[in-house]
């Protein structure tokens, strides 16, 4: 019964027709806000990807719905060409790496420390660091 009262109120105030029209702008305005953000987003991760591709010789490979793989190149100073990768899998809330070639020293101990940081950022340039140690 208020509601329908507010209503009534509300309608003789504003007529409904310009009550739909307000409604109307304020969502198109929420919806354009909105895609603007996404496109700024987009576009921060696209250079974000071209940087690690040119600095760290980083491009990610998803190999499936669970798997992201990080492969790097130009590490190995006699060979640029060289690929040193890692796969991820998040379960639940937790990394795990499924595959890395070569294989790094204290990777378990790595890990945890993503879990726990859960800056991934930081665990991959730190796997890279790592893979500049392998010969």
């Amino acid at each position: 019964m208020i509601y329908s009262n507010l209503f009534w109120e509300v309608n003789a105030i504003l007529p409904l027709s310009d009550l739909l029209l307000t409604c109307e702008c304020f969502t198109s305005t929420v919806l354009e806000t909105q895609q603007k953000a996404t496109r700024l987003r987009l576009s921060e991760l696209t250079k974000a990807e071209e940087f690690f591709k040119q600095r760290m010789g980083l491009r990610f490979k998803k190999l499936d719905s669970e798997n992201l793989q990080f492969v790097f190149t130009n590490i190995d100073p006699k060979d640029h060409e060289r690929v040193y990768y890692f796969t991820i899998k998040v379960i639940g809330k937790e990394y795990h790496v499924t595959d890395c070639c070569p294989q790094v020293e204290a990777m378990e101990e790595l890990v945890q420390k993503l879990n726990k940081s859960n800056n991934l950022m930081e665990f991959a340039v730190t796997v890279r660091q790592k893979f500049k140690l392998v010969k």
